[in-house]
């Protein structure tokens, strides 16, 4: 008798198959790191003639490999400096994965409002202001960001820091949340227009159903996929802008990790004897990481606000 409960063998298998397509996905990103940490070592120079020498990225992945199983891989060289990674690379991690999902949180939500609040309304001013955001180039955001903080210390004397010797501080913050509040408004704004002029919405206001629930019912419903669609949008973009922003702000996170160490080293010698391998591995896969648990972390949270929104 069905009870109306799932299968279980039916969620079983589809465990398994997700469990499958995560494992080689997974694998299919790590040889991808590794080919891309040993781009740098494919093009050689002997006898005053350039050379491709694909024998020397493989050496550094065997070598990396067996470092890693043999546990002698723990510490990089930052000049003359030795560094542990158990130490530096959850620290670091951390503080990419916070200034990439607290900013992804707080411009999607403030966007999705923005955007939805644009409903009845057509095409104006705040849209085209949108589109210029969204493909005005990070260095530039963060030069008017940095001129507008000026402005308000000087004008309005606002201490932009959340606290006396918190790392988190506004101004990056802010930078990383520009990109995903204007997508997201725009992303809000079109499905929430799309959404006033459906059957269903004219449906329920002649029912006289409260303006507040076909809002939370209807237009979350419609909103919030589009944002779905775009969430692996949002999260690598702001992937790429880690490595701006934490230059610029000097943050100690995996990106400015990577640039700092990856060349680092007596400069008399040659690029390859300093290049360090491992840790480019390292530092791009702490970044990969860290984009996967900002993603999840978001797509959780859409998922609850659609079924607060909706009551599905």
């Amino acid at each position: 008798m069905d009870s109306g409960r799932p299968d279980i063998r039916v969620l079983g298998r589809r465990a398994a198959a997700a469990s499958l397509r995560f494992l080689a996905s997974s694998l299919a990103t790590f040889l991808v790191i590794l080919f891309m940490a040993g781009l740098p070592l494919l093009i050689s120079a002997k006898d005053a003639r350039v050379e491709i020498d694909p024998e020397r990225v493989l050496a550094a992945a065997r070598g990396f490999l067996a470092s890693a199983l043999d546990g002698t891989l723990r510490t990089f060289k930052i000049g003359r400096t030795a560094w542990d990674l158990r130490e530096i690379y959850p620290k670091f991690l951390s503080v990419s994965f916070l200034y990439t999902a607290i900013p992804g949180a707080a411009g999607i939500l403030l966007g999705t409002v923005a955007g939805a609040a644009a409903r009845s309304r057509r095409r104006g001013t705040l849209d085209r202001l949108t589109d210029l955001a969204l493909g005005t180039p990070d260095f530039l955001l963060i030069l008017a960001v940095q001129l507008g903080a000026v402005w308000i210390l000087d004008t309005l004397g606002i201490d932009l820091s959340l606290g006396g010797n918190s790392r988190l501080a506004l101004l990056p913050l802010s930078v990383m949340g520009v990109y995903p509040f204007f997508l997201a408004r725009r992303c809000a704004a079109e499905a929430s227009r799309e959404a006033e002029t459906s059957d269903y919405i004219a449906f329920a206001r002649a029912k006289g159903l409260p303006e507040g629930w076909i809002l939370r019912r209807h237009l979350g419903a419609a909103v919030i996929p589009r944002l779905e669609a775009e969430l692996p949008v949002i999260v690598s973009f702001m992937q790429g802008s880690l490595f701006i922003t934490e230059r610029a702000f000097a943050l100690p996170g995996m990106a400015r990790l990577l640039f700092d160490s990856a060349f680092s080293g007596q400069r008399k010698h040659m690029m390859w004897t300093i290049y360090q391998y491992d840790h480019v591995v390292l530092s791009l896969t702490g970044l990969a990481v860290s984009g996967l648990l900002v993603f999840a972390a978001l797509r959780l949270g859409l998922g609850a606000a659609r079924k607060v929104l909706t009551r599905e």
